[in-house]
């Protein structure tokens, strides 16, 4: 995709197409300099790129984050599986709007507070140094499976007090329904995969709550069964997505705003030679960097009543994508903005979205991504990329963007 693509041949379904998906940003510079509020006619819905409208639509009341309702509508009734499959995405808190989201986050916002997390540092330290000493005497490490998906896993994991031994399989579970909910299109084989996934999620869950009765722990499973037992407050199904939610959503764009954040400093030697020379300005590259290639890429949004917006009339029942990645590359908002510049101020980026939907893990991942800067920056002063770019496995999603594997290799003498 290049910048002389004629607009009428543009569409997000190019992010079906591995070269897209790998780097989305020229498709989405296009569609910001020339229609930036669009009808995408082959998806049926509108696409919206610019920062200040998305920034604005994702604090207001007036778009729902039902987007799987409709789905269940016309969808339900052909499949028991895949029915279960959608009762459980629409039952998940980042799909409900109030007054239950605001319910269901309120139950777990204790969870989550500042205060809590900065109790976790010590851990997420312990565990990054724990994988970078297993990848020592080896001179390899893997940047995605080694590194950032193994630290984002057990600290959700210790958050929700899910035994270390079961994650592999969750792990499992959790990629086939991450791929359903990170398309923008939805077929039925991938439906079938994520509600046969899904099956097996909802059985293991119904064992680990009857223990955690029997047996009650200090962590957040044990604090969300309690609310079950209280009239109005959390029903067994909500409780069972909800750990669903936490388990997928607290490593999958962690871990990836992680990794694509450490890839992103391999392509701008400059920036993660300033950055080894001033550790200070850790949590700035993390959150410079996932703005510059940011996991989250795209959200979406369901118009409850009729939206102008730009001279263009949305009707009340459409569907708009709003693209993250896009607004994250507006020059309006972010001067330069294909530039890594981990000393650029005032970030504002949208990779946990906005509003009342904001993302209740967002500190926990930016302190997770600060930790694994610094230390691996640390511990290991010199490796090099071990594989080309372009050859690089990019996820084949829509909204979750991110990398299969990011090896690198380094000399042990260089490593303290």
């Amino acid at each position: 995709m290049t910048t002389s693509t004629t607009i009428d041949h543009l569409s997000l379904a190019n992010l079906a197409r591995d070269e897209v998906r790998a780097n989305p940003y020229p498709l989405y510079r296009v569609l910001r300099e020339n229609e930036p509020v669009r009808w995408d006619e082959p998806l049926g819905c509108w696409v919206l790129t610019r920062y200040a409208d998305i920034s604005a639509l994702l604090q207001d009341r007036r778009m729902s984050v039902q987007r799987f309702k409709r789905l269940r509508q016309e969808a339900g009734g052909r499949d028991p599986a895949v029915d279960e499959l959608l009762d459980l995405v629409t039952h998940m808190m980042n799909y409900v709007d109030p007054p239950n989201h605001t319910r269901l986050r309120n139950l777990t916002n204790r969870a989550f507070t500042p205060k809590v997390l900065e109790t976790l540092r010590g851990k997420i330290q312990n565990t990054v140094d724990e994988l970078i000493d297993g990848a020592l005497a080896e001179g390899f490490l893997d940047l995605v499976e080694g590194y950032a998906y193994p630290l984002t896993t057990i600290m959700i994991g210790s958050i929700l007090g899910i035994p270390r031994e079961h994650w592999l399989q969750l792990k499992k579970w959790e990629d086939d329904l991450s791929g359903f909910l990170g398309r923008v299109d939805h077929g039925p084989e991938e439906m079938r995969t994520a509600a046969a996934s899904v099956r097996g999620y909802f059985a293991y869950f119904q064992r680990v709550v009857e223990e955690r009765r029997r047996n009650p722990g200090d962590d957040l499973l044990t604090n969300l069964i309690e609310a079950t037992e209280e009239e109005g407050r959390l029903t067994e199904f909500e409780l069972f997505s909800t750990c669903q939610l936490f388990m997928m959503a607290g490593h999958a764009a962690a871990s990836h705003l992680v990794s694509n954040g450490l890839l992103s400093l391999m392509r701008h030697p400059d920036q993660l030679h300033l950055l080894r020379a001033n550790p200070g300005l850790t949590r700035h590259a993390v959150e410079e960097a996932a703005r510059w290639d940011s996991s989250a890429q795209v959200v979406e949004r369901i118009a409850t009543e009729d939206v102008v917006i730009d001279g263009r009339t949305i009707a009340a029942g459409d569907t708009l994508r709003l693209v993250l990645g896009a607004a994250h590359r507006d020059p309006e908002r972010f001067p330069d903005p294909d530039r890594l510049d981990i000393q650029r101020p005032n970030h504002r980026a949208l990779l946990f979205g906005g509003g009342p939907h904001t993302c209740i893990g967002a500190l926990l991942a930016l302190m997770e991504g600060e930790v694994a800067f610094e230390t691996l920056l640390r511990r290991i002063p010199e490796f090099t990329l071990g594989i080309r770019i372009e050859e690089l496995e990019w996820l084949p999603t829509h909204s979750l963007h991110g990398v299969r594997t990011l090896p690198i290799f380094f000399c042990p003498q260089q490593v303290d």
